[in-house]
């Protein structure tokens, strides 16, 4: 009978400290901890309550053995619940950084390091969760309960004490982790947004175009900030050359990774995409935008080039027409951003990729002749600007 009143005692005390325990955290280890022991508990109990030896004091604490169980499991009910408030809350946070994401247009490069950053959180979270399943191997010690006498029933809940609390810390530091990381989310968002709206410069279209595709395009105009002549752009890569006879230039953006700049030469109005892969994306609409744009700034600011850009442009849409559907193809397919470009690179070198499109040597002679001819008659115009440019200067 001293043994069991021992036995009464321990168990009562370890089941207060298990309730006390439990509600500090919410522990996941905790809770299977405290069942398994709940299970082996009520079997005991059961086995102690079948004894003859059994008196109505030992029954009447058995009695409040069960009610503490029934308590733990109100505790267990709590805990689920606040387990699956903070997984909610953990879903906002992280719906809330994609959609801020997918706003901040212009800043592809910057939301890329944040999304490392979180993948390298959500690996390091992952190595805890590997760690609390190592820990749930306790679950088979408590299976090893049913071999053992009370006095290794005591020994084994005194472990289990010991292995909660160690849990208890573990998922503590796993939530300040979190939070951490979140702040930090929070803050890199802050500064990007912050950077973005120093640099957007007026907007031109009243919101974003959309290809059909999927990407939104924007287009903004660029004031006294520095500018740049396109110089074969691949597609959804900048690589241009500073360029010191502009004041302007436009800035077409996708929320999908295209960051492109058409710039305003002295000489030509800005070309759009010939790229076979950016062609496919580029919506139609965005010509009309952009040609309108030029048009009100050159008028604005630079009325005496409106003559000369109505001649050029003339030029080039004759030249245009006197290619034939092959040559327009090839020209794509070289993936030069503007026709400015392709004047540009006027070295045998360069055509003489078109001989690996199918095209012969007499095509490709051709079409180098047209392009040179197209050349030839913009220089001439550009010639005949700068006079008529020199003239007013000599009359005012």
């Amino acid at each position: 009978m001293k043994e069991i009143d021992r036995l009464k005692i321990e168990v009562s005390a370890n089941f207060s400290v298990a309730i006390a325990e439990i509600n500090k955290t919410d522990s996941a280890v905790a809770r299977i901890c405290v069942e398994t022991a709940q299970a082996k508990a009520e079997e005991l109990l059961n086995k102690v309550l079948a004894l003859p030896a059994v008196n109505s004091d030992d029954k009447a604490l058995i009695s409040k053995l069960r009610t503490d169980i029934a308590i733990l499991e109100r505790e267990k009910h709590d805990l689920d619940v606040r387990a699956k408030a903070l997984k909610s809350e953990c879903t906002v946070l992280s719906g809330e950084f994609h959609q801020y994401k997918a706003s901040q247009e212009g800043s592809v490069t910057k939301i890329l390091e944040l999304e490392r950053e979180q993948t390298r959180s959500q690996d390091k979270l992952k190595r805890l969760e590997k760690e609390n399943s190592r820990l749930s191997s306790v679950d088979s010690e408590l299976k090893k309960l049913k071999k053992m006498n009370p006095a290794g029933l005591m020994n084994t809940v005194a472990k289990l004490k010991e292995k909660i609390a160690k849990n208890n810390e573990l998922h503590k530091d796993a939530l300040r982790k979190k939070t951490e990381e979140a702040e930090k989310y929070r803050k890199a968002n802050k500064t990007v947004a912050e950077q973005i709206h120093l640099l957007v410069g007026k907007s031109i279209t009243p919101k974003p175009i959309r290809s059909k595709q999927g990407y939104l395009f924007s287009v903004i105009e660029h004031q006294n900030a520095p500018t740049y002549v396109t110089n074969g752009l691949q597609f959804g890569v900048v690589g241009m050359i500073p360029s010191s006879d502009m004041g302007w230039h436009l800035q077409v953006e996708s929320e999908l990774g295209i960051n492109i700049v058409v710039s305003v030469s002295e000489l030509l109005r800005p070309f759009f995409p010939m790229s076979s892969e950016l062609a496919r994306v580029w919506p139609p609409e965005l010509n009309a935008v952009i040609e309108l744009a030029v048009t009100d700034y050159t008028r604005r600011n630079m009325p005496e080039r409106v003559g000369f850009v109505n001649r050029v442009e003339q030029v080039i849409l004759t030249s245009n027409e006197a290619l034939s559907e092959q040559e327009q193809t090839a020209l794509k397919r070289l993936k030069l951003i503007t026709m400015l470009d392709f004047l540009d690179s006027r070295e045998e070198a360069t055509f003489k990729a078109l001989l690996n499109f199918g095209m012969s040597q007499k095509e490709v002679d051709t079409l180098v002749s047209k392009v040179g001819n197209l050349y030839r008659e913009l220089q001439k115009e550009y010639a005949s600007y700068l006079k008529e440019k020199e003239k007013q200067k000599q009359v005012a």
